[in-house]
């Protein structure tokens, strides 16, 4: 991004903090219907300090893990204080799955970490530990330069789009949609080729009675070929609080390794805005760097009678 956007973001971003009040009232579907049915991939790019965004600093939601006769444990999905990445501000956000499957016999031990940018709601890191603690894979993103770097395998390759999400930080971009019962979301913005298009679908309004409250839901499906927690015909459900909040509530994964997989919320704290030394100044563009308007544009997506549509 370059400086004087960054400065007009910023700007703006003080502005609308001395009106908290009349943001936290306005629900993130009416500042799409002033879109007039276009909703941009960057629809809650101001971040978090506007007090637009759904998720802030400091939130922690804690899951009890069911994989019914097999197993189960506990989950933790949760937002760090501010870091520089390059240069960049960004939320680190982690997902953590552990707990035993089989009577005890095999080991439930899955963790995701990712490091959004709430500015330009991209990532700029993901590191996951998978097949039950057991694999480590480490990913750099330099969407300047729309490259991959793999930390713990020394490779690199070209990535898809010049705004990269991974499997953890899809889910809090999808929290920043209107999602309106019957809308289809499209994008072609996983780090991999291979993990494209992803699939956002609204499937339901519902309401889930656990252990934190009830709540009232909205319950989409998440699509992302390849991935470890969503992969085409996992049928994976997230039921997000229909509220500004857009709190992940349940998620259901019929197809974690071998076994069904349900995760209910039962504690969880909301975050905080972030102070403002907190937040790392923005990096500087290199002299000889391709300026952010000269390259690829950004896929938008349309929603047209109720259905939404990727297109690059």
């Amino acid at each position: 991004m370059q400086p004087e956007r960054r400065r007009l973001l910023r700007s703006l971003g003080a502005v609308t903090a001395a009106v908290p009040v009349i943001l936290a009232g306005a629900p993130l579907q009416g500042v799409a219907a002033q879109q007039n049915g276009l909703v941009r991939d960057s629809l809650t790019a101001l971040g978090p300090r506007t007090g637009v965004f759904p998720f802030l600093p400091g939130e922690e939601l804690k899951f009890r893990v069911n994989a019914s006769i097999f197993g189960g444990g506990e989950a933790v999905m949760k937002i760090g204080r501010p870091e520089a990445i390059h240069g960049f501000s960004t939320l680190p956000l982690e997902f953590t799955i552990q707990g035993r499957l089989g009577g005890g016999a095999h080991k439930l031990d899955d963790k995701y970490y990712s490091w959004i940018d709430p500015e330009e709601l991209i990532s700029r890191r993901f590191h996951k530990i998978t097949d039950h603690g057991r694999r480590i894979r480490e990913y750099e993103f330099f969407p300047d330069d729309l490259r991959v770097q793999r930390i713990d395998h020394d490779t690199a390759w070209a990535m898809p789009s010049p705004q990269p999400l991974d499997d953890l930080s899809f889910v809090f971009f999808a929290r920043t949609l209107p999602l309106e019962v019957g809308d289809t979301y499209t994008y072609n913005r996983y780090f991999k080729e291979a993990g494209n298009p992803v699939i956002i679908e609204v499937l339901r309004r519902d309401q889930v009675e656990t252990e934190a409250g009830v709540f009232n839901t909205i319950v989409v499906r998440p699509i992302i070929p390849g991935s470890n927690l969503f992969e085409q015909g996992a049928r994976a459900e997230i039921h997000f609080s229909d509220d500004e909040r857009r709190l992940v509530v349940y998620m259901k994964l019929t197809k974690f390794w071998i076994v069904p997989l349900s995760m209910e919320l039962t504690e969880y704290t909301m975050g905080v805005p972030a102070e403002p030394g907190e937040v790392p100044g923005p990096a500087q563009r290199r002299e000889d760097e391709q300026p952010v308007e000269e390259r690829p544009a950004t896929p938008d997506v349309i929603a047209i009678g109720g259905k939404a549509a990727g297109r690059r």
